[in-house]
């Protein structure tokens, strides 16, 4: 799998970003949209290098990839993914649901995207959770560069998935948090 540099910080003040990315000379690519997307965790073997698969529909281009974020004392190069640009969200998630794979949950976020210097740096705002940032970049260094310029600390980084984010904000087991959120949408 290729190595995905990549860095959250949660949580961020949406206003306070967007003109901390004005003023370093980051340019808006999409404004903030809504975008769902299926994730996949609950397989019982055979998938020994994947943490969950997920479909997701970016800004119009339906998206399949396959992620492995850091453990909790892992590091950014820790985090890995293949995704791959394919035709129609429900028939992927028919597919995967044909393979004996069950969703294990429908959720909408609304995102936007930034680039500078060769990053993409996200916005994401989901369901029950505050905004939070993405920086993904071609090196560590260079998702540290943005990081710095936008005044975070890098030992505030968080290399785990969202998941784990909601589990620490609502003090719950995946489990139970995938429970509650079985279908997270904005109303």
């Amino acid at each position: 799998m290729k190595t995905e540099f990549e860095a959250k910080f949660y949580p961020i003040n949406k206003d306070e970003i967007r003109e901390g990315l004005e003023n370093i000379g980051a340019k808006l690519i999409h404004p903030e949209t809504l975008m769902p997307l299926v994730q996949f965790t609950n397989w019982t073997n055979g998938f020994t290098d994947i943490h969950y698969l997920r479909v997701r529909d970016e800004f119009g281009k339906i998206k399949f990839a396959a992620k492995r974020h850091a453990r909790k004392d892992g590091g950014i190069d820790d985090q890995k993914e293949l995704q791959v640009e394919v035709s129609d969200f429900q028939t992927v998630v028919d597919i995967l649901e044909s393979a004996g794979l069950k969703g294990d949950y429908y959720q909408e976020k609304y995102r936007e995207v930034w680039g500078l210097d060769g990053a993409e740096i996200v916005i994401d705002t989901c369901p029950e959770l505050k905004p939070y940032i993405e920086i993904e970049a071609g090196s560590e260094q260079a998702v540290r560069d943005v990081a710095s310029k936008l005044g975070f600390s890098w030992t505030d980084a968080i290399f785990t998935s969202t998941l784990e984010i909601y589990m620490k904000e609502h003090n719950m087991s995946k489990e139970d948090v995938i429970k509650r959120f079985k279908n997270w949408r904005f109303a």
